[in-house]
């Protein structure tokens, strides 16, 4: 059985969520990386990267540069294996 991961979020406008991560979203972070000569490991960047990827594919951030979502946008997260709330996370 697959295993399925979930982020919490906090965003800067007060908005809050949970989003499942698809295979899509780890592949744009990587090819993210990749475009920017970063490594792509675990770790805060990565996840980040990743939550970008599906935050954006689930239409709640458009229009805006990776660099200005992690500096400006987003507040904090959290990754789980469960999400938070009983509602679709993944729209």
């Amino acid at each position: 059985m697959i295993q399925k991961t979930f982020v919490s979020y906090e965003l800067a406008d007060g908005q809050t969520g949970t989003a499942r991560i698809l295979a899509f979203d780890k592949i744009i972070a990587e090819r993210t990386c990749q475009m920017n000569s970063w490594e792509f490991k675990d770790g805060p960047r990565l996840a980040s990267v990743i939550l970008y990827a599906a935050l954006q594919r689930l239409h709640v951030i458009e229009d805006v540069s990776y660099e200005e979502f992690a500096e400006k946008i987003l507040v904090d997260y959290s990754p789980s294996d469960a999400p938070e709330d009983t509602g679709n996370p993944t729209r």
